[in-house]
């Protein structure tokens, strides 16, 4: 064990319950990958509701200087309210975000967590 005067306060608490000071910010390749690939999603995710969802709310002049036609009003702007299985749909869809985000979390273990070390001092000094 390393001499105790050079510790800090914190240090020798710390030893004292049976814990080592310690910092590890390293990530797996696999955890590498499931971030990127989180990201990637999102970002296409978002560009996709610009384009499609929000085009269909309100016309989008994609092609300046060149007219648009709809095939059931003409360039009128319709008014939309979404129907019960969309509402359903969204909230699954948000079900299934918590999901992941919750099994990602506990599986890749992005959060620290304690893990007490059987030491005679964590175990109430028996």
């Amino acid at each position: 064990m390393a001499d105790q005067k050079n510790l800090s306060e914190d240090e020798q608490l710390l030893a004292q319950l049976g814990y080592k000071q310690e910092l590890s910010r390293t990530w797996s390749g696999f955890s590498n990958f499931a971030i990127s690939f989180s990201i990637i999603c999102i970002l296409s995710g978002g560009i996709n509701y610009v384009f499609i969802i929000g085009g269909q709310a309100y016309p989008l002049d994609i092609f300046p200087g060149h007219a648009t036609h709809s095939t059931f009003g003409d360039g009128q702007l319709q008014a939309y309210a979404p129907s019960v299985p969309e509402l359903v749909l969204g909230g699954g869809g948000l079900a299934v975000a918590f999901l992941i985000t919750v099994v990602g979390v506990r599986v890749l273990r992005f959060l620290p967590q304690d893990e007490l070390r059987a030491t005679p001092a964590a175990a109430g000094a028996e």
